[in-house]
C-alpha cells in the first residue's frame, strides 16, 4: 500500500513544538553537565570522609521546571508573574535591543578579563558578570522560542511577489 507523502509531513506547529522542546532539553542537560563538573571539581579539592549520593529523577515531560515550586510569601508572589516567560512584540527589534545592550558590555568584559576576573576560578566580579550574561542569553532564547511557538499557529500570509 502506497502512503500519501503529504499525510506524513508534520504540521509546522508540531515541528516548532518539537524543536523548542529539543532546544530547552539541550540547554537543561548542558547546564546539568556543567554543574556536575563544578561539583566534581569542588569535591576533588576537599577531603570528604562520608559518602553522599546525588539521585536524579528524570520525569520525561512530567514537569516543566518553571512551576514546580512557587513562592507563597506575598512579597515574592507579586514578582512571580514577571519572572515567567513573556511574549515578544517585534522579535527583530527586541533581539536588536538585546544585541545593542550586549555590545555595550564589551569594554567591561575586557576590563574584567584584564584584571584576571575570568582566570582560574575567577573573581566574584567575573563570576557575577558571567552568570548575569548567561542568564540574560537564556531568557532571551526562551522568550524567542516561546514567541515563535505561539506565532506558529498564526495563519501564513500568501506570498504576493
Amino acid at each position: 500500500m502506497k502512503s500519501n507523502y503529504l499525510s506524513e509531513l508534520q504540521s509546522r506547529r508540531k515541528f516548532i513544538r518539537q524543536a523548542a522542546c529539543a532546544a530547552v532539553g539541550t540547554i537543561g542537560m548542558s547546564s546539568v553537565l556543567r554543574d556536575m563538573r563544578f561539583m566534581s571539581s569542588a569535591l576533588a579539592q576537599s577531603n570528604i570522609t562520608d559518602y553522599k549520593a546525588l539521585i536524579c529523577v528524570f520525569l520525561n515531560g512530567g514537569n516543566d521546571a518553571n512551576n514546580m515550586i512557587i513562592p507563597t510569601i506575598p512579597a515574592e508572589w507579586q514578582s512571580y508573574p514577571a519572572a515567567r516567560t513573556s511574549v515578544l512584540g517585534d522579535e527583530w527589534e527586541d533581539y536588536m535591543t538585546y544585541l545593542r545592550h550586549t555590545h555595550s558590555l564589551v569594554e567591561e568584559t575586557y576590563q574584567i578579563d584584564k584584571a584576571g576576573g575570568f582566570d582560574g576560578a575567577g573573581t566574584a566580579q567575573g563570576k557575577a558578570f558571567a552568570e548575569e550574561r548567561l542568564a540574560a542569553g537564556a531568557i532571551k532564547l526562551r522568550n524567542l522560542i516561546y514567541t515563535a511557538w505561539l506565532r506558529s499557529a498564526d495563519p501564513v500570509q500568501e506570498f504576493q511577489g
